[in-house]
């Protein structure tokens, strides 16, 4: 009624020439904007009732999967318990007593975190249980491991937190704890158990040792001047003779595949060394090896006078990093130059495998190190030893292999014998067997004749190493 007085009556108070038609045109216009304004009113409401339901979901979630963190945390606790590192799991909030104390904190906060004070409350309280509890978690953490860290929150450890931690618990803690080191240190976990543990890594095949006690020294001095020996010699220049050998053998004892990867390494450690050439000697260079120089090395110079030196002598070799600056390579079928012939005979017996391993050096380079492993897919049932007459063996139960160690090969102990049994299994079980040395005898018998200044060609001093290993070396 007010729509159609007002087309009625104009803002002056006079009368509009209007009729009844146009009256009513007008006002189911006005009605029409009224509808639409209502419209997009609740389809903004409609909106905002699907994003607070993605927002609930999204909240439901988190705290599942806080949940199930939580899970795991005391899964984890329970793993570090029996393994010896009950300590450690304390430390981290993961025993049982400290995970209760963590819920009631949480429950108690809304899943909002432990602050600084609520942490150092639980840790007197953990102290009066567990003295030696506290003592490794007095300053490891700080102040506000929040309960979504482990128990499913969402805050977890703000920076506030870790703030008021260290301010007081360490300060709290840090006289005990330097008194207690200095009667005798602080162990981690008891030391049964970690014994057990490591008899246990052991037993699966996992070298391992006991971890070390460092020495203590009345003198702080003492400890803190001793430097270790280094194993190789460095001079201002060092060079390096590395080589790879790959090669596949087959079960009926041919080669099937052999190839030398090799190269001359270069490390100036002195930058007043870096302006240098490099003389080198190689008695049985042939057409065998396929040797190749470093881009920037002078081809001419080391094609004629067996020199290697930069083409531009006002450069300097880079400082610091190894640079290779000479690289071969040898491809070979030849049965004859292959250093070690390893054969593999595994048969059936009745109800078990039997298998039988020997080995022969080739050629005259002495091995060290020699290891050979047998996959013999037998789970936990370790082969039973017949007869070894050099070395050691050994069953690895990681990877199911029997695994036979010669700590050296040379021409006082060319051949090697070894036999096992295995429960009975697939002859091809047995392959492929994989074999690993190490040798001070290179395939291309390079040396160094000696290095000297490019500018005054003034000798210089230097150190080297030669050193050959194995890449793949595989009877298949």
């Amino acid at each position: 009624i007010i729509c159609s007085f007002d087309e009625v009556i104009d803002w002056g108070g006079a009368r509009e020439s209007v009729n009844l038609q146009q009256i009513a045109t007008f006002t189911e216009m006005y009605s029409h904007e009224e509808r639409l304004a209502k419209m997009i009113q609740e389809s903004k409401m409609q909106e905002a009732k699907e994003e607070m339901k993605r927002k609930a979901a999204a909240i439901r979630s988190q705290r599942g999967d806080g949940d199930r963190l939580g899970i795991f945390g005391a899964e984890i606790g329970r793993v570090m318990n029996s393994a010896g590192l009950g300590g450690l799991a304390q430390d981290l909030g993961l025993t049982g007593q400290q995970r209760a104390m963590m819920g009631d904190a949480g429950a108690g906060s809304g899943r909002s975190g432990i602050s600084s004070a609520s942490y150092a409350a639980q840790q007197q309280a953990l102290a009066a249980s567990d003295p030696m509890a506290s003592m490794g978690s007095g300053g490891g953490f700080g102040g506000g491991m929040g309960s979504g860290a482990f128990g499913g929150g969402s805050s977890g450890i703000s920076s506030s937190d870790f703030g008021g931690g260290i301010g007081s618990s360490a300060r709290a803690t840090a006289a005990p704890v330097a008194a207690q080191a200095g009667r005798g240190g602080m162990s981690l976990g008891k030391g049964k158990k970690q014994d057990s543990l490591l008899a246990a890594m052991r037993a699966e095949g996992e070298v391992v040792d006991a971890l070390p006690i460092p020495a203590r020294s009345s003198a702080a001095g003492t400890s803190a001047g001793a430097a270790p020996a280094m194993s190789v010699p460095t001079e201002g220049v060092h060079l390096s003779t590395v080589e790879k050998i790959s090669v596949t053998l087959n079960r009926d004892g041919g080669v099937e595949s052999m190839e030398v990867k090799g190269d001359l390494m270069l490390r100036v450690l002195n930058a007043e060394k870096g302006a240098i050439q490099v003389a080198v000697k190689i008695p049985n260079a042939s057409a065998a090896f396929q040797l190749r120089t470093h881009p920037n090395i002078d081809k001419a110079l080391f094609s004629s006078q067996n020199v290697l030196g930069l083409k531009d002598t006002s450069r300097s070799f880079p400082v610091g990093n190894p640079l290779g600056i000479l690289r071969w390579r040898l491809q070979s079928k030849d049965e004859s130059m292959i250093p070690l012939m390893v054969n593999c005979w595994p048969s059936e017996n009745g109800s078990e495998s039997q298998v039988n391993l020997e080995f022969e050096l080739v050629g005259s380079q002495e091995l060290r190190d020699v290891t050979i492993s047998v996959p013999t897919h037998t789970g936990s049932s370790a082969p039973k030893l017949v007869d070894c007459d050099v070395g050691d063996f050994s069953y690895n139960q990681r990877t199911q292999s029997a695994v036979w160690t010669i700590a050296r090969v040379d021409s006082s102990a060319r051949n090697g014998n070894l036999e096992f049994t295995t429960p009975l299994v697939d002859p091809s079980s047995f392959f492929p067997t994989s074999v690993s040395f190490s040798s001070k005898n290179t395939f291309l018998q390079l040396s160094i004749a000696g290095v000297s200044m490019s500018a005054t060609g003034e000798p210089t001093t230097y150190s080297s190493d030669v050193m050959l290993s194995t890449e793949q070396y595989i009877v298949a």
